[in-house]
């Protein structure tokens, strides 16, 4: 009786054990993961800034559009489209 007890007892304690490590494990996996995401953004991030810088550099030719629309005219438009989209 004893030595079941015993064996139950030791078996317990493996198992607490084991848990604890795979708890362990997959803390560590995921603080892993999460680093390697954090570098990953980082670098898209460091990306998209030097794009935006090539492109801050470039000046963008501005044209007059071709048919010049008053201030009026242009305000009338813009109620129509809105209306348009109400109804």
């Amino acid at each position: 009786k004893a030595e079941a007890e015993a064996r139950a007892k030791a078996e317990a304690e493996a198992r607490a054990k084991a848990e604890v490590e795979a708890k362990v494990e997959g803390k560590a996996k995921e603080a892993g993961d999460l680093q390697a995401l954090r570098q990953k953004r980082a670098l898209e991030k460091e990306k998209l800034e030097a794009e935006r810088k090539a492109v801050e550099g470039e000046e963008v030719s501005k044209t007059a559009a071709a048919e010049q629309v008053s201030p009026v005219d242009r305000l009338l438009q813009n109620l129509d489209r809105i209306h348009r989209r109400i109804s």
